[in-house]
Parts: structure tokens; C-alpha cells; sequence
């Protein structure tokens, strides 16, 4: 973990995605955690021209962000999970 730009005691991690080489515009899940009995989850659909995160909550969309680059899209995921992760959420066991 690396210190986070949030200020002192926060910290980030660095997502390190492969995104499918054969067809990289299929979607792809960053991450998983969970809390108690939820879960949430990331997905990045790479596109060329737009790249949209969505965010699964109990297997619900909760949102959609298009963002002009595979680069902006991985750090507002990133963000996002640091979010949750400081509101106690912790990373899934199951396989991203």
C-alpha cells in the first residue's frame, strides 16, 4: 500500500489490470469486496473513443461513468474503491 493523496494515514492501492489482449474492448472486473453479506463490484468496458465504469452493489448497477480514457476510468475505480474500503469493505475471496 502506498500512501494516498487523501492526506496522512490513507492509503491507495494500485489496481494492475490486464485487459483481455484478443478483444480488448470486452468487459473486464477490477475488483470485488465485500461486507457482511454484501458485495460490490467494478467493471471496465473498454471502448474507442469512451471507456464506462459501472459499479455493482448486490449485484445491482448502482452507477455508470464514461470517461475519455482507459487511464482516467482505472483511477476513478480506484477511487472509488478506496471509498468504500475506508468505509469497511474488504477484498473478496472470489477470483476477479
Amino acid at each position: 500500500m502506498e500512501p494516498g493523496p487523501e492526506g496522512p494515514g490513507l492509503h491507495y492501492i494500485r489496481l494492475n489490470i490486464r485487459l483481455n489482449a484478443t478483444n480488448p474492448t470486452d468487459p473486464t472486473v477490477l475488483w470485488r469486496l465485500t461486507r457482511g453479506r454484501s458485495t460490490a463490484h467494478a467493471t471496465i468496458f473498454p471502448g474507442g473513443t469512451q471507456t464506462t465504469i459501472t459499479w455493482f452493489v448486490d449485484d445491482v448497477m448502482d452507477r455508470a461513468e464514461n470517461y475519455d480514457s482507459v487511464e482516467l476510468a482505472l483511477a476513478r475505480a480506484d477511487e472509488i474503491r478506496g471509498v468504500l474500503v475506508r468505509d469497511g469493505w474488504t477484498p473478496s475471496d472470489r477470483p476477479v
